[in-house]
């Protein structure tokens, strides 16, 4: 057995255990979710769960379907501690290591970084690949229809692909929600995305108009979001559209929602330390880049990891950098960006249609690189954008394998 300072290095079927961080590798008790779940989606794609009860998919992780014991690793000094867990083989974790260091180590000879890029954990570190959502609407529809024509191309194409959990007031107690789903996804050893939805005058009174009650619940709601998450790695995205749709709110309005998205942030910061946090930064051709880094600056991107976007939009991943960049440069830094490529497989076509558009195509699945730091599917596709386009019908957040086929089509 070879070791370092503070890491036990173990046998080939062990993982490694870093007494520094006290990190446990929880066993017993597998993570349950709910085989008969259904949500609903608003049209930018947030997931609204009906039900977040204990059902029937158990996340093993260990190769033999044997589940971990429980070894908590205690904090030492000046001690060094050997603990062994059968399990998974060590993780090979080289493809998603390596790229993050090497823009960490640019960016911090450029003198470019940015300022969270430098603290807490790296969640790629300690995961192998995205996780799969099995509650997703997606997979429910799969599993409830295994002899439909569709179900093997939406199995394929979408229901067993890496995507984003949407979470908001309908997640019902956030803190639980959000525990249970990235404890399921640190058993499988897995990095999972999941988006925080429920800003007071969400979507400005549109097809998604809802959020918390009051600023103070807000804060209430963040902050347990956050200690859900605790030490776990994860992906969050912080409230899709908010700054985009920052002129549909009054004045004072204003400062209160970049006072909100600052307390989130912080929030993410100091709860989540091995959480890579990003703003959502609008798409494209919303919000000139030079007023949406000003915007994220308001915001606080700088104590966080980054920005995202073109949530539940099409405008190429191409486009997408494009754009990141020349936010990037109104920054002053380098700002580390994802783009959401659910749908932007074709572009974003000619015309401005946004509700269920024909022609679209489902986009890169969920990566490294490419042009932004990930290329992440945080819209989940066949959720209908509401009763119009391809979706006339189907209520907003309803899914719809007639959708989903379009998409894997591109028609």
């Amino acid at each position: 057995m070879a070791f370092t300072s503070g890491l036990a290095v173990l046998p080939k079927h062990g993982r490694h255990l870093d007494i520094r961080r006290e990190r446990m590798f929880r066993g017993p008790r597998n993570p349950i979710m709910n085989d008969g779940q259904r949500s609903r989606k608003r049209p930018n794609g947030v997931v609204r769960p009906d039900g977040e009860t204990a059902g029937g998919n158990r996340f093993q992780g260990s190769s033999d379907g044997a589940p971990h014991p429980v070894v908590r690793a205690p904090a030492a000094s000046g001690s060094l501690f050997f603990l062994y867990v059968p399990c998974t083989p060590p993780r090979q974790t080289r493809e998603m290591r390596i790229p993050t260091i090497l823009v960490a180590a640019t960016l911090a000879l450029a003198g470019l970084a940015s300022p969270a890029l430098a603290a807490g954990g790296n969640p790629l570190e300690k995961t192998n690949g995205f996780y799969v959502d099995p509650g997703s609407n997606p997979a429910a529809w799969v599993r409830d229809h295994p002899d439909d024509s569709l179900a093997g191309p939406i199995r394929t194409a979408i229901a067993t692909k890496p995507g984003a959990r949407w979470f908001g007031s309908w997640s019902g107690d956030v803190r639980a929600a959000v525990d249970e789903y990235t404890y399921a996804a640190d058993v499988a050893d897995k990095l999972p995305v999941l988006v925080a939805y429920n800003i007071p005058g969400r979507d400005c009174g549109g097809e998604s108009t809802g959020g918390a009650g009051s600023p103070e619940a807000y804060r209430d709601w963040i902050s347990a979001f956050a200690d859900g998450i605790g030490g776990k790695p994860a992906v969050v995205i912080i409230e899709p559209d908010v700054l985009a749709q920052l002129d549909c709110l009054p004045g004072d309005a204003r400062q209160t929602r970049l006072d909100l998205l600052n307390y989130a942030a912080a929030q993410f910061a100091a709860k989540a330390p091995t959480t890579w946090a990003y703003l959502d930064g609008g798409n494209a051709t919303w919000i000139p880049a030079p007023t949406m880094a000003s915007r994220l600056k308001s915001a606080g991107v700088q104590s966080i990891h980054g920005f995202v976007l073109n949530v539940s939009n099409f405008h190429t991943t191409a486009d997408s950098t494009t754009y990141g960049k020349a936010v990037d440069a109104a920054l002053g830094y380098a700002a580390p960006f994802v783009v959401d490529t659910s749908r932007n497989g074709s572009g974003h076509g000619t015309d401005s249609e946004w509700c269920n558009p024909p022609a679209r195509k489902l986009g890169a699945p969920s990566q490294l690189g490419g042009g932004p730091e990930m290329q992440l599917w945080i819209k989940v596709p066949g959720d209908s954008d509401g009763s119009c386009g391809y979706g006339t019908g189907i209520p907003a957040g309803t899914f719809s394998p007639a959708l989903a086929d379009h998409l894997i089509k591109g028609d």
